[in-house]
């Protein structure tokens, strides 16, 4: 510092009388200045909208209607935006977008934009599913002793809180119907103001907010009293709408498409046990038509196999075919093999010997059975020269079929009733599935249903071998 003579100098803490000044003292007081400041920008700045309820989708049959809805939050006032399959949706402009009537060209991912007066955000896309099958119900499994029961069915895809039918049936046979639900929290209503004309009402209705689960449900069994002989099959049942109408629900009583459909009934007689001369599982399984029509066609699939010990697939040995099934209805679809059985006739059931392959001769197969009256498989009956058959047995109620094979060589059973329709295509029956080749001699035993319409008899029966590009 310069002095300067006759002037004096004051040092830079005492520049102002009666106020010291500090370094750190601006530091605190600046300090404090940023907190105000943060505060009046924290209140200035605008919050991007925030959603709090994503959409939810869901599955719907076609003409149904469904509702989507978001919920958010965010600064002055909220507009929507509804989007499919990452469009824009034209007018859809609400917090929920209502679709009536809905198509099948209408599934897919929605989505909405919730826009405020800062910023805008888009929601997590909600998949919707348009079934080309409506939801339905059906009959179930039939069984007999000292009453004829009918078990229900509900095919159903989630949205059902409450679904309502009529069960028609042949008062020459059964009478007295009872219902037992399956469903003890759900409010069961039987209608029998019209048992005398052999139909009895049902409505089942779940607790508010409760649906019923994907896929097949069973809703419970109907008790008849046998009028005349004891055939549970020869009931003649049918669905109709008095005297209460077919309908169904969800949680918010909008109606929901609901079909009714007879089916075939496949019950099981017992786990599956070995056969130590084929080394394959047997389970038997009685087959019957409890409906009032023909049916041309009834198929019995199996699902549920799983693996053995060696961690290798069980599989239906003796299927003749395989139809996909859409356990969730979301388009995830599971191929399922099944044995066809034709001309079911009303009252008939016929009793099948389901064949399984499992590779340690251990595990026992449990497997679970559906069955299907519609979309019946054609089999088509390959060209391919007769081979000859090497030994045939009848014993123990089965024929034992012996012939040469070459190494995965494919051969077609075929079997008639009389040497003459053996030879005449118009008679003669072919056996599905085929049979692989070993490269030597192979049995096939012939155990009746499904592989031939009926139990074979001594002495009723002659087959041949197809061989193909043999």
């Amino acid at each position: 510092m310069l002095n300067t003579p006759g002037v004096k100098m004051k040092s830079a803490t005492s520049c102002l009388p009666g106020r010291i000044f500090s370094r750190q003292g601006m530091g605190r007081v600046g300090g404090r200045a940023a907190l105000v400041l943060a505060a009046v920008l924290a209140n200035t700045v605008q919050a991007d909208p925030t959603i709090t309820a994503q959409p939810v989708g869901g599955q719907v049959a076609a003409n149904e209607s469904f509702a989507i809805s978001v919920q958010a939050t965010g600064s002055g006032t909220l507009t929507y935006q509804w989007l499919r399959n990452s469009g824009n949706l034209g007018g859809e402009t609400n917090a929920t977008l209502l679709l009536t009537n809905i198509a099948s060209g209408q599934a897919g991912a929605y989505a909405v934009r919730v826009t405020d007066s800062a910023s805008s955000v888009t929601s997590s896309n909600a998949f919707l599913v348009v079934n080309t099958q409506p939801r339905r119900v059906t009959t179930g499994v039939i069984t007999g002793g000292s009453q004829a029961q009918l078990e229900i069915l509900l095919n159903a895809n989630g949205r059902e809180n409450s679904v309502a039918l009529s069960l028609g049936y042949s008062t020459n046979t059964l009478s007295n119907p009872v219902f037992t639900p399956a469903f003890p929290s759900a409010t069961t209503t039987v209608d029998t103001s019209q048992t005398a004309a052999g139909i009895v009402g049902l409505t089942i209705q779940l607790p508010a907010e409760q649906m019923f689960t994907n896929g097949p449900v069973s809703l419970g069994s109907f008790a008849f009293d046998f009028v005349s002989g004891n055939n549970p099959f020869a009931g003649g049942f049918y669905f109709t709408n008095a005297p209460t109408d077919l309908a169904a629900a969800d949680t918010n009583g909008q109606a929901l498409v609901l079909a009714a459909t007879v089916l075939p009934s496949a019950q099981s007689l017992g786990a599956p046990t070995l056969n130590l001369q084929s080394g394959l599982f047997e389970q038997q399984v009685v087959l019957g038509n409890g409906g009032p029509q023909l049916l041309t066609n009834a198929q019995t699939m199996v699902h549920g196999l799983g693996n053995d010990s060696r961690t290798n697939a069980i599989r239906l040995f003796n299927a003749q075919s395989h139809t996909s099934v859409d356990w969730n209805k979301d388009g995830v679809v599971e191929s399922l093999p099944f044995v066809q059985v034709s001309s079911l006739t009303n009252g008939e059931s016929r009793q099948l010997t389901l064949e399984y392959y499992v590779s340690d001769h251990v595990t026992v197969p449990t497997p679970g059975l559906l069955t299907l009256a519609s979309n019946a498989w054609t089999f088509t009956i390959p060209p391919g020269n007769a081979l000859a058959i090497t030994r045939a047995l009848f014993t123990n109620g089965v024929f034992l079929i012996e012939f040469n094979t070459r190494t995965n060589g494919r051969y077609y059973m075929q079997y008639a009733a009389t040497p003459g329709d053996l030879m005449n295509s118009a008679t003669v029956k072919t056996v599905f599935p085929s049979i692989t080749g070993t490269g030597s001699r192979v049995q096939w035993i012939d155990n009746g249903p499904p592989k031939t319409d009926s139990p074979p008899a001594d002495g009723s029966r002659f087959y041949r071998v197809l061989s193909l590009g043999q």
